[in-house]
C-alpha cells in the first residue's frame, strides 16, 4: 500500500511529490500486520474527529479549519509511526526495530561496517541478517519522545544527529541516555522545543567525544549550559556555534 498522506497533506495541492529530504520523500508501507492495523484503526479514529469537527467551523472559515484538519492528521500520523512494537521487537530485534522507525519518520540510518547511508524503507535488508545500527540521520524528522524507546538495548549506535526536529524536546534528550555507552557523537541543532534543561540533560552522555549545539531558540542562559556541559564532559570537544 503506498501511503502518500504526508505528502498530501502538508502540501497546498493535492499532488504528492517527491522531494530532496528525507521527510518529503514518499515511503511505503508494505502490507504487513505491523503497520496495516494501525493506519486501519487511524483511519476510523480520524474520520470520527473530522466529521464531527467539520460541522463546527463556520463557513467563513473554511481554509482554517482544513488547515487545522490537515495538521491534527499529520500530528495523529506521526505519533502512530513513533509507537513502539513490543512483538516487533522479539521478531527481528532492537537495531532493525530502531532502524525502521527513524525510516519511517524519514530518516537515515547506517549500519555498522557500511559505507552508505539507507534512506529507502524498502532497501532494508532480509530480517535474518544480523546487521548493527551504527550512525542515525534525523534531519528534519518526526521522531518523538514516545519513539525514543527504540534505542533501548541498542548497544552499537556510534552517532546521532537531530536537526530540525518539530517534536525533539528536552524528555527526548534525556532519553539518550538509554545509547550513552556507545554514543561518541550528537548533533542537535535547530530544534524549537528543546531548552535549558534539555542541554542539562546532555550531561549524563559521558562517552561522548563530539558534541555539535547550535540554533536551539528555547535555551535562555546558553553560556552557563556551555560551562556545565563543557565541565561534565572534560574528555568531549563541545561546539555551540551561539555562545561567543
Amino acid at each position: 500500500m503506498i501511503c502518500v498522506i504526508r505528502s498530501i497533506l502538508s502540501s497546498n495541492s493535492m499532488t504528492p511529490h517527491r522531494g530532496d529530504s528525507g521527510a518529503d520523500i514518499i515511503w511505503i508501507v508494505e502490507t504487513e500486520k505491523i503497520f496495516s492495523d494501525k493506519i486501519r484503526i487511524m483511519f476510523r479514529t480520524v474520520s470520527t474527529i473530522l466529521k464531527g469537527s467539520a460541522s463546527a467551523i463556520p463557513k467563513g472559515n473554511i481554509a482554517i479549519g482544513s488547515y487545522l484538519q490537515r495538521r491534527y492528521f499529520i500530528q495523529l500520523l506521526d505519533r502512530i509511526l513513533n509507537s513502539f512494537d513490543k512483538e516487533r521487537l522479539q521478531s527481528v530485534g532492537p537495531d532493525r526495530l530502531c532502524a525502521e522507525w527513524v525510516l519511517k519518520t524519514g530518516g537515515r540510518v547506517r549500519w555498522a561496517g557500511a559505507n552508505h547511508w539507507l534512506q529507502d524503507f524498502n532497501f532494508l535488508p532480509p530480517e535474518d541478517f544480523d546487521m548493527k545500527l551504527q550512525d542515525i540521520d534525523a534531519t528534519e524528522c518526526s521522531v518523538m519522545s514516545s519513539g525514543f524507546k527504540h534505542f533501548q538495548d541498542c548497544q552499537h549506535i556510534r552517532s546521532v544527529k537531530l536537526h530540525g526536529c518539530k517534536y525533539v524536546d528536552d524528555v527526548c534528550m534525556l532519553l539518550l541516555q538509554d545509547i550513552s555507552g556507545s554514543l561518541r557523537q550528537l548533533q542537535v541543532s535547530s530544534n524549537k522545543k528543546v531548552t535549558d534543561k534539555g542541554l542539562v540533560n546532555l550531561t549524563k552522555l559521558v562517552h561522548l567525544t563530539d558534541l555539535h549545539l547550535k540554533d536551539l531558540p528555547s535555551v535562555q542562559n546558553k553560556q552557563e549550559c556551555y560551562q556545565q556541559l563543557t565541565k561534565a564532559l572534560p574528555n568531549c570537544d563541545i561546539m555551540y556555534m551561539d555562545v561567543k
